[in-house]
């Protein structure tokens, strides 16, 4: 069984469910957008100071180009149902997204089978909320979700849906 189509399934929920909320976000006065975001070249980063560290290109709507860098800093295991539980984690970890217009951080919180002995098994997937932001995305809110598979051992590949709330300035 592959886990792809219920990925795809689920990212298109979202983007619909999403869509039906409208653009703005009328509570806080901000300005929302939604944004698919492909994360490419993604890589660990040896002699980080946190857990584990990885480094990555981005590509996006609406100006989300540029780098991403997450700094994972706990781990738990994973559930003991897993298909590979002794290879299951979770994690927590706070991403950095780089663009030529400021800087996005998201606290996240996901799952990882990257070290299954079964290639198919190989999975990662997360949710994250937007905790601070500089130059256009100065306070900013919002959350992204991320999936991909780790196709040989370090590198991965990552797709993400964000929804992005700017203040009205």
């Amino acid at each position: 069984m592959t886990h792809r189509p219920l990925v795809a399934l689920s990212l298109l929920a979202l983007v619909c469910q999403a869509a039906a909320f409208g653009a703005d976000d009328s509570a806080t006065g901000a300005r929302c957008t939604l944004s698919e975001v492909e994360v490419v070249d993604q890589r660990r980063i040896e002699g980080c100071t946190a857990q584990y560290c990885t480094t990555g290109t981005i590509r996006g709507s609406h100006g989300l180009r540029g780098t991403i860098d997450a700094d994972f800093d706990s781990f738990a295991a994973g559930p003991a149902t897993t298909p590979e539980p002794a290879r299951t984690i979770s994690f927590s970890s706070v991403s950095t997204i780089t663009t030529a217009g400021g800087t996005l951080q998201a606290r996240e919180t996901g799952i990882s089978a990257v070290g299954a002995l079964e290639p198919a098994r190989r999975f990662f997937a997360g949710y994250g909320e937007f905790i601070g932001g500089t130059g256009a995305y100065a306070g900013a809110t919002g959350w992204l979700m991320f999936a991909g598979r780790n196709t040989d051992g370090v590198n991965v590949t990552d797709t993400m849906l964000v929804k992005l709330c700017l203040p009205r300035r």
